[in-house]
């Protein structure tokens, strides 16, 4: 995995990586903040250490604040709370586990779009939204 283009852009509100992995190319894209479902998001640190990528997403609402963790390493993406993630076309894929996950998505059509039996698809583009729809109420 090499980062061969970063863009954390707060005042224009977008974020844009560019990750070569040695047979895909992924090119992560979305806004910094949004509101989703009456809680904020926002993607609050992206860096670059030790070979790998390292972003944090805050939850804030009136009754919660949170953080969720994504570590791109050489070979895949580590999302605390969720699980580990392969590089794939036009995005990143793995199981889910989370017995609360796998009954939203079962509930709410905007996250079972997201998923082919228990594997989840994480799309490159909306890519923060589309993993805050699993955290959403």
């Amino acid at each position: 995995m090499k980062v061969q283009n970063l863009v954390f852009n707060r005042l224009g509100n977008n974020v844009s990586v560019l990750i070569e992995y040695p047979d895909i190319n992924i090119q992560i894209l979305d806004q910094i903040s949004f509101n989703l479902r009456g809680l904020d998001f926002e993607v609050s640190s992206i860096s670059i250490e030790n070979n790998s990528l390292k972003a944090v997403m805050s939850i804030k609402s009136d009754k919660q604040n949170k953080k969720i963790s994504f570590l791109f390493t050489e070979k895949e993406l580590i999302i605390d709370q969720l699980g580990s993630f392969l590089p794939s076309e036009e995005g990143f894929t793995g199981k889910i586990k989370n017995p609360e996950i796998l009954f939203k998505a079962g509930v709410d059509p905007e996250i079972t779009t997201l998923f082919s039996e228990d594997q989840l698809f994480i799309p490159q583009k909306d890519f923060f939204k589309s993993i805050a729809k699993l955290f959403a109420e």
